[in-house]
């Protein structure tokens, strides 16, 4: 009797640490998937309120490339702004002060240090799939009067870059610019997406909930 109540017991501490572990386990897979939930979220119709809200990152892995889409909070304004007449020197400057916030409509770009410059840069699957990103944007760029500097380093890493030359300086035709080609699908390099995927989801952690883009964006005539 004492030898099966000791295996008994036995069977049942075994039993409750292998509960333990599967709870531990599933605990992990649902906080995993609410994290993806909140920053990996694809920005189709039936999830427009949140891509609004927040910055969304869209990120999935299909068998032959990985692609990565992009959408702050306001961007839906600044494309529909567009880029207007071509810029001159008699183009205004943004604000500086709004600048920060027009910013988080653009996740993926970065200001330079002397804040007169936006860039973004990515690694494309191969030296073709840049190509094709290339071939959109001069479509783009050409059909809204707006042309961006384009750079392709290592045959697929690339960078463009928007300010106007006119005045030194970034204009809402650049942030427009920006907020457009954040559209173009592009075929990523899956170890690329999936990092930088990580670094927008911590970003996106770290900024404040409650920050929203200009509620009104204009473009101006020369």
């Amino acid at each position: 009797a004492n030898k099966q109540t000791g295996f008994l017991s036995s069977i049942f501490k075994y039993l409750l640490l292998y509960s333990i572990f599967v709870s531990a386990m599933f605990r992990q897979a649902f906080l995993q998937q609410k994290r993806c939930a909140n920053f990996l979220t694809s920005c189709v119709p039936s999830n427009a309120r949140l891509c609004r809200s927040r910055p969304a990152v869209c990120a999935y892995a299909m068998s032959t490339s990985a692609t990565l889409n992009i959408q702050g909070p306001g961007a839906d304004k600044l494309r529909a702004a567009g880029c207007g007449v071509t810029c001159s020197r008699e183009t205004p400057k943004v604000d500086q002060a709004e600048l920060q916030e027009y910013m988080r409509a653009l996740p993926a770009w970065h200001l330079n240090a002397d804040r007169t410059m936006i860039t973004r840069t990515f690694t494309a699957k191969n030296f073709m799939a840049a190509i094709r990103f290339f071939n959109k944007v001069a479509e783009v760029a050409e059909a809204e009067g707006h042309h961006p500097d384009l750079h392709l380093r290592n045959f697929r890493e690339v960078e463009v870059n928007l300010c106007t030359h006119a005045v030194g300086g970034l204009t809402m035709p650049d942030l427009a610019m920006a907020a457009l080609l954040d559209t173009i699908e592009v075929e990523y390099s899956p170890k690329w997406v999936k990092q930088e995927a990580e670094r927008m989801a911590a970003a996106a952690e770290q900024a404040p909930t409650a920050a929203t883009a200009p509620s009104e964006v204009t473009t101006h005539a020369a």
